[in-house]
């Protein structure tokens, strides 16, 4: 008898992130929350974009952005410097704009770095629809020559 308690328990400790709420993420059962929990429909993505001389805009890679090829290292820098203040913010703007001058392909293609927060509506994006639907500059600074 002790086994069969012994049995349910261990299966109960085992589906207890389950039964939890919000549901909790962790061993022995993992229930993937980034993955099962709603998103909201609209999201922001705080980025640096370069800007040629013509006015086009484009996203820099993750290297130009944070100095380390990780994109989510790019992303954390980005968004750190986003929720530090007007100064981090300008800070992260020149130290990117020094990575771009250094950078032989792209020293000569921008003039200038923006920081800024894209809005997208996510799945329209995901349906084509892949312009931001608002723009909030944080700072801009020149490219140094």
């Amino acid at each position: 008898m002790a086994v069969y308690g012994l049995s349910f328990g261990v299966a109960l400790a085992m589906l207890s992130p389950v039964l939890r709420q919000p549901p909790l993420d962790g061993f022995p059962l993992s229930t993937y929350p980034m993955f099962s929990t709603a998103r909201p429909a609209i999201s922001e993505f705080p980025t640096l974009l370069g800007v040629t001389s013509s006015g086009e805009r484009e996203v820099l890679s993750p290297a130009l952005i944070s100095g380390d090829p990780w994109a989510i290292l790019a992303f954390e820098t980005v968004r750190t410097a986003k929720r530090g203040g007007k100064r981090r913010r300008r800070a992260l703007c020149e130290a990117v704009a020094a990575r771009v001058a250094d950078d032989d392909e792209r020293a000569g293609v921008y003039a200038q770095i923006v920081f800024v927060t894209e809005t997208y509506d996510a799945p329209a994006y995901f349906f084509g629809d892949t312009n931001p639907r608002s723009i909030k500059v944080h700072a801009t600074c020149p490219v140094p020559r």
